[in-house]
């Protein structure tokens, strides 16, 4: 009888590279599907926000850390163009359902995250303007202080002027006095405008805003 040709033997090194591969392969199918199904996990509770800010009569959109950070980086993401009015509806609704500052949370997102400009002033104008939290006049000034983005810069100044009380004059008149842009000078000279309107001191105010009108030597800004 004719003799069977004897089959190779796979050499244990190259055993060894095909469990390696194999292990590989799975390794990477098992993280393909956790991102997968963290992605649907993700885009789920954010339609669920989104649906319920979507509601004529919405009030609010309970909100919890993470799903924060979702509409967040939606917010910012150039793909979310179709929805971005929603968002920025579903932040300004946003409630804290386990203690998070919604609204520090949101000031430090628009004043350092790299964005489309017109996003930040949106972001800035449209939700922490709406939200009028107090808390994050000092974030917003500091922004205005320190950015390039001139826009951006007169939207903060202009989201703090229905939070800010007498306390908060004097950095108004300072930022008057230091700015060389007209736009933030005429923003700032609202706000403390607005501030002296409203306050039950008016002639403390008076003599502040007197003050540094003596100490200024710029006629473009007495």
């Amino acid at each position: 009888s004719q003799q069977q040709p004897e089959r190779k033997r796979i050499s244990p090194t190259i055993k060894i590279m095909i469990a390696v591969i194999l292990g590989i392969l799975a390794v990477g199918l098992a993280v393909f599907a956790l991102n997968k199904s963290k992605d649907n996990a993700e885009a789920k509770e954010y339609n669920e926000m989104i649906q319920i800010a979507a509601k004529e009569y919405a009030t609010e959109v309970p909100v919890n850390k993470r799903r924060l950070e979702i509409l967040l980086r939606n917010a910012s993401s150039v793909a979310s163009t179709t929805d971005r009015y929603a968002i920025y509806k579903a932040l300004f609704l946003a409630k804290s359902t386990d203690g998070t500052d919604i609204d520090a949370r949101i000031a430090e997102f628009a004043t350092t995250q790299v964005m489309i400009p017109d996003v930040r002033v949106v972001i800035i104008r449209d939700v922490l303007r709406k939200r009028k939290n107090p808390a994050v006049i000092g974030t917003l000034l500091e922004f205005a202080r320190s950015t390039d983005e001139m826009p951006a810069a007169v939207a903060a100044i202009e989201a703090t002027r229905f939070m800010s009380t007498d306390i908060h004059l004097g950095e108004f008149l300072d930022i008057i006095k230091t700015t060389k842009n007209d736009m933030i000078r005429k923003a700032a000279e609202e706000n403390a405008a607005e501030i002296i309107e409203k306050s039950g001191s008016k002639p403390a105010l008076g003599q502040a805003v007197a003050q540094a009108h003596e100490t200024e030597t710029d006629d473009v800004i007495r």
